[in-house]
């Protein structure tokens, strides 16, 4: 079974629109992200849901996308795509 990523920069603020749901994995960047998907244990992305943006003159939402669409073509793997997509 994957994990349920939550990615967006505010995830840790409590009773918002952005905070983290119960059930999914909160993280704020995709400096983050990529640590996550390089563990040799990443059990692969059953959902994820991600803000676009995530702070002035970071990677936004959609690059975050396009590195794991990267991801999982150069390693032939779709642990690295998510089940479901969608935007918050």
């Amino acid at each position: 079974m994957g994990m349920k990523i939550w990615l967006d920069d505010l995830h840790f603020l409590p009773g918002t629109d952005k905070s983290t749901p119960e059930g999914w994995v909160g993280i704020g960047s995709l400096e983050e992200l990529v640590a996550i998907i390089e563990d040799p244990d990443f059990p692969g992305i059953d959902e994820m849901s991600f803000d676009h943006d995530l702070g002035d003159g970071k990677p936004t939402g959609t690059m975050t996308m396009e590195l794991l669409a990267q991801r999982a073509k150069e390693k032939q793997d779709l642990r690295f795509w998510p089940g479901k997509v969608r935007v918050h």
